[in-house]
């Protein structure tokens, strides 16, 4: 699989939306949707890219830094529903933590994510470090994760 990784920009945000909205309710809680929107406006926010796959927009995902904390992590990760299980989502944690591993060597990567997604991460080498029941919203808990290579 050969994906393309291209920096997102804000005409790009429409599409971002479509990708969330397709995962929605099972994997974000729809009023989750502002916060997403807000925080692809944020100017000082790290970087965040869009996933190319035979010229379609297949996915989107970001790291964001805590310099305080020494720790990097993945923010807002998602594939179009209709490409779950393709190798994408895979391809894209693996870009991901590369390249913090080269930017940030010394930081910890960590991630939060669903009961509907923690056994992906934990195949990518996440361990889960807490669980927050409800966390994200009823009937959805919040899984803190810790990357360990």
């Amino acid at each position: 699989m050969k994906l393309e990784k291209t920096l997102y920009t804000a005409e790009l945000k429409n599409i971002c939306k479509e990708i969330f909205l397709s995962n929605c309710p099972t994997y974000f809680a729809e009023f989750e949707l502002k916060e997403f929107t807000e925080w692809l406006d944020k100017k000082d926010r790290a970087a965040y890219y869009i996933y190319i796959l035979n010229s379609e927009v297949v996915a989107c995902s970001g790291i964001y830094v805590a310099h305080h904390e020494k720790e990097a992590g993945m923010a807002w990760g998602m594939v179009l529903n209709e490409k779950h299980g393709s190798g994408i989502g895979t391809e894209m944690t693996k870009l991901r933590i590369l390249e913090i591993q080269k930017i940030y060597p010394t930081y910890a990567i960590r991630l939060k994510t669903s009961q509907h997604t923690f056994e992906f991460y934990e195949k990518m080498g996440f361990k889960v470090t807490r669980i927050d029941k409800d966390g994200f919203e009823k009937g959805m808990d919040r899984y803190w994760m810790t990357y360990k290579d």
